[in-house]
């Protein structure tokens, strides 16, 4: 298993969103409003993304055929990958996240 971690500003949850810019690449989305929307898991297996979905974290499927931007999760697509995103000041949530990855 890969597991990444990576912090945003400008990048968060809402970007998969139905109408926005990634809704394509992903396969399934769970949002939880009481979760930050910039702290989220994008996954490549479909047993990790229904496992942290269950455990109530904002999580994305990719799209087995998402957007080639020379991102790690499309490259490791069929790959074990989780990417453990979040905000900035966000360090105990993503260490919360980073246990359950």
């Amino acid at each position: 298993k890969i597991i990444a971690v990576h912090n945003n500003e400008d990048y968060s949850l809402d970007n998969y969103l139905p109408g926005h810019d990634l809704a394509a690449d992903a396969r399934a989305l769970h949002v939880n409003k009481q979760h930050f929307f910039r702290n989220f898991y994008l996954v490549t297996q479909k047993k990790d993304y229904k496992r942290l979905s269950q455990l109530k974290f904002n999580s994305i499927l990719q799209a087995a055929k998402a957007t080639d931007d020379g991102s790690l999760s499309v490259f490791l697509a069929s790959t074990h990958y989780i990417n453990v995103e979040a905000g900035y000041d966000q360090l105990a949530a993503q260490i919360k996240m980073l246990r359950r990855a």
